[in-house]
């Protein structure tokens, strides 16, 4: 029943045989994703000021122990949901995107702080979340280079960010 639910949205969703049609669709499904990630990344700063305060801290005193850190991490739970192959490697998998999430506004806010200081201009810190966000997603849409290098980077630093605000008092 659901699966007769979702092939009949998706209809009049997803194109057919039509390839502009199915760019057409790509760019929304971007644009739709880029826009609601900037808005929950949005959200979490303005929800967990504290926490997103000590990711920015964590990230522009020692930019290069946040990598470490989500380098680790992203292999050690990597590794576990490898080995595990099961339902619990969905605990492996969705733990990490939860400290990812922790750390994101705190990342977000530190890169749209930098572009803002481009500018010369002095910026909140909804601008440096949005625009630290924005730039960033942007970044990743790019193909190939945004793909395998930036999102991996963005996802390691994100993972760094918050094992850092989360341990830091």
């Amino acid at each position: 029943m659901i699966n007769e639910f979702l092939n009949g949205a998706l209809s009049y969703v997803m194109p057919g045989e039509d390839p502009a049609g199915t760019l057409i669709f790509i760019v929304i499904l971007a644009v739709a994703f880029t826009v609601c990630f900037v808005a929950l990344v949005t959200l979490l700063a303005a929800l967990f000021k504290e926490l997103t305060a000590r990711g920015r801290d964590a990230v522009e005193t020692r930019p290069w122990m946040t990598l470490v850190y989500g380098l680790v991490g992203w292999l050690v739970f990597g590794g576990l949901a490898t080995v595990l192959a099961s339902k619990i490697s969905l605990v492996a998998i969705v733990l990490p995107m939860l400290v990812c999430l922790v750390g994101a506004p705190g990342l977000y806010t530190h890169i749209g702080g930098r572009i803002g200081a481009m500018r010369n201009k002095e910026t909140s810190n909804l601008q440096r979340v949005v625009l630290g966000a924005t730039f960033a997603m942007l970044a990743v849409l790019f193909p190939g280079f945004g793909w395998f290098i930036v999102l991996p980077l963005l996802l390691m630093a994100e993972f760094g960010t918050g094992v850092q605000a989360l341990l830091r008092r």
